[in-house]
């Protein structure tokens, strides 16, 4: 499918004002790319129902258009790696200043080809994000029912289950949920290993391939909760038994088919699954999410 392409001068940049540094990399906006960024959302075919919400966040300071600069991809690794849009636009949520960033490239900007599109999905992923992390029970009360549907996939994908508990696993992602801000692993690893263990009753086969599988979880676990280093990369990219059946969650649960980013948050951060989603949901529910940023 053709993606349709907002052709227009999106700002030049001259008359900028700093808009934060992250790891000594500083962003820059401007008053005219904040203004074409906004027209960007009215015309955008994945944003612009919610395009009203997404200005006053902007006007705010909630969300932030800013112009690429280079380093950013040194200190955004962990971003860049799991998320591979177009390299002349990206985004990323920072819960230090619980603000979104639009970054968009100023050498297509002065060009003009930026695709509304995928703007459109970002900030809404970026947005569900920054709405999770301000009102954490509301906007797990909101997707319960979606995520507890996606996780009893996964594990049964997982583990090749027929049966799973949907109340067990509704617990567990609330207890995830709960946590997901917070630098929880002495809290978590315990409750995502006596859930593990639970389903092994449900298990049909060798005990000791569950055992693995388990065992390979848990290392994926530490990894997404610990620092994000060389290491940690080679660790996600081999262990696909726990990575592929996320994907096939996703195509099951939502019918979303996504070959163009790497998933692997989901086993820890419910949050995400719902930023996924978000292309999908009903309209009124991201209204709702957008409400609950402040």
């Amino acid at each position: 499918m053709q993606e349709e392409i907002l052709v227009e001068l999106f700002s030049i940049p001259i008359f900028l004002k700093p808009i934060v540094k992250v790891d000594d990399v500083q962003l820059y906006g401007s008053n005219s790319l904040t203004k074409s960024y906004k027209k960007a959302m009215i015309k955008s075919d994945t944003a612009s129902f919610a395009s009203g919400q997404i200005s006053k966040l902007v006007d705010d300071g909630k969300i932030n258009p800013c112009y690429m600069n280079k380093g950013i991809y040194r200190v955004l690794k962990w971003k860049f790696f799991a998320n591979t849009p177009k390299k002349d636009i990206a985004a990323f949520f920072s819960m230090g200043t619980n603000k979104v960033y639009i970054i968009i490239d100023n050498n297509i900007s002065i060009f003009g080809n930026v695709s509304d599109t995928l703007l459109g999905k970002l900030t809404i992923h970026e947005a569900c994000h920054m709405a999770s992390y301000n009102d954490n029970h509301s906007f797990f009360s909101l997707f319960s029912e979606e995520l507890t549907n996606y996780y009893s996939n996964y594990f049964k994908f997982l583990f090749s289950l027929k049966d799973i508990s949907e109340k067990r696993v509704k617990d567990f992602v609330s207890f995830l949920s709960k946590y997901e801000n917070e630098k929880g692993l002495p809290k978590v690893l315990p409750v995502i290993e006596d859930f593990l263990d639970s389903l092994k009753k449900s298990f049909k086969g060798d005990s000791s391939k569950f055992d693995t599988l388990r065992d390979r979880y848990i290392l994926v676990c530490k990894v997404v909760l610990g620092d994000w280093n060389d290491r940690a990369v080679r660790i996600l990219l081999s262990n696909r038994q726990i990575i592929v059946p996320l994907y096939k969650s996703y195509a099951s649960t939502f019918g979303i088919t996504d070959r163009e980013n790497f998933h692997y948050q989901e086993v820890v951060f419910p949050s995400e699954v719902v930023c996924v989603y978000s292309q999908k949901a009903p309209r009124e529910k991201i209204l709702s999410v957008l409400s609950f940023i402040k």
